[in-house]
């Protein structure tokens, strides 16, 4: 893609009807997809989309973790998962 995109003088639409004509039976993508690409590789050396830091942070379930909502559920047996959690700073679906 970024190839056709050269070759055409990074006119998007251009590479589009290029990739089309290339590649009938793929999914056609957006004009724009072209100039991202580009874009991408050259700030970022690689077109590998940067995936770390994004969404939710993940918590990771450690012996001190399961310890702490043992003791918890030990304390306190008629308690649900949102008692049982406490003051760690986890969700009660972690339980």
């Amino acid at each position: 893609m970024i190839f056709m995109y050269g070759r055409v003088n990074c006119i998007g639409r251009l590479a589009k009807e290029m990739y089309e004509e290339a590649f009938p039976d793929k999914a056609q993508p957006n004009h724009q997809t072209f100039s991202a690409l580009f874009r991408r590789f050259a700030e970022m050396g690689t077109l590998k989309v940067n995936t770390v830091d994004r969404g939710r942070p993940r918590i990771r379930r450690t012996p001190h973790l399961e310890e702490h909502i043992l003791e918890n559920f030990y304390h306190d047996p008629s308690g649900n998962n949102r008692h049982a959690v406490g003051t760690l700073p986890v969700s009660h679906t972690t339980v």
